[in-house]
C-alpha cells in the first residue's frame, strides 16, 4: 500500500472526480478543477504583495506558504489523477489547517491530531477527503466559539466567510454524491469558493495580529491602517 504514495502515474488514485477527463487536453485529466487549484496561489501571492506590511505574526507567512502548497498540489493532483498528486495535496490541507489553528486559535495539541490523520490518509487514502472536511468543520466551530468570545468586531466578517465556506461545501458534496443528475462538475467551484474564504480567513488572522490594521470590503475582504485619534498623536 505504501509502495504507492510517490506514485503519479495518471489515473492510479482510486478519487475521480464528476468532471470528464481530458475534455479540454489530452495532458489534463480535469481542466476545470486543474485551473481553478491556482486560485489559492493567486490569493496568497496577492496578499504578500499588497499586505505584507500588516503581518507582525510570522506564523501567517506560513500560512501563506500553505496556501501555496495547496495551489500546487491540488493542481498536480486533478491534472494527473494520481495516487502521489492526492496524498501531496491531502497533506498541504492538512498543513494549512495545522498552521492556521495555531496562529488563530493557539491550539497546538492538533498538531499532534492531525499527524495521526496523516498516517489514515496514508492508509486510506478514499476516505481521507471526508476525515479532513470532518474534523476541518470541528476546526471551524472551535474558532466560532474564538472568534465570538475574544473578537468579536471581526465577528460579522467571519461569519460573512462562514456563509462562503458553507456553500462551497454544498458544492464539494453535489459533486460527489449527485454526478449522475449534473449538467456540469460543481467542484472547480468549491475550489473557487474556498479560496476566497481561506484568503478572508488569512485577512481575519493579520487583523487579529495586528491592532493597527481594520478589515474592508464586505465579502473579498481587505486591510487598511486604522485611524489614530488625534490626542493620541499628541
Amino acid at each position: 500500500m505504501f509502495s504507492n504514495i510517490l506514485e503519479f502515474q495518471y489515473e492510479s488514485s482510486s478519487i475521480d472526480w464528476c468532471e470528464s477527463n481530458y475534455y479540454f487536453s489530452n495532458f489534463i485529466c480535469e481542466f476545470n478543477n486543474s485551473w481553478s487549484s491556482l486560485l489559492y496561489i493567486f490569493f496568497a501571492i496577492y496578499t504578500m504583495i499588497y499586505y505584507s506590511k500588516f503581518i507582525n505574526n510570522y506564523y501567517i507567512y506560513f500560512i501563506l506558504f500553505s496556501s501555496i502548497l495547496v495551489g500546487l498540489t491540488s493542481y498536480l493532483f486533478h491534472s494527473t489523477l494520481s495516487i502521489g498528486g492526492q496524498l501531496m495535496d491531502e497533506s498541504s490541507i492538512i498543513l494549512f489547517i495545522i498552521s492556521s489553528d495555531i496562529t488563530i486559535n493557539k491550539n497546538y495539541f492538533v498538531t499532534l491530531f492531525f499527524s495521526f490523520f496523516l498516517i489514515l490518509s496514508l492508509m486510506f487514502p478514499f476516505y481521507c477527503r471526508f476525515f479532513l472536511l470532518t474534523i476541518g468543520c470541528y476546526i471551524i466551530y472551535n474558532t466560532i466559539k474564538n472568534v465570538k468570545d475574544k473578537y468579536n468586531d471581526l465577528w460579522i466578517y467571519f461569519k460573512m466567510t462562514l456563509k462562503i465556506f458553507i456553500a462551497s461545501i454544498i458544492f464539494w458534496i453535489i459533486d460527489i454524491f449527485f454526478c449522475d443528475y449534473l449538467f456540469f462538475a460543481t467542484h472547480f467551484i468549491w475550489h473557487i469558493l474556498t479560496s476566497i474564504a481561506l484568503y478572508n480567513l488569512i485577512i481575519i488572522t493579520i487583523v487579529i495580529n495586528n491592532d493597527m490594521v481594520k478589515v474592508k470590503n464586505n465579502y473579498i475582504l481587505g486591510l487598511e491602517d486604522k485611524e489614530v485619534p488625534f490626542n493620541k498623536l499628541v
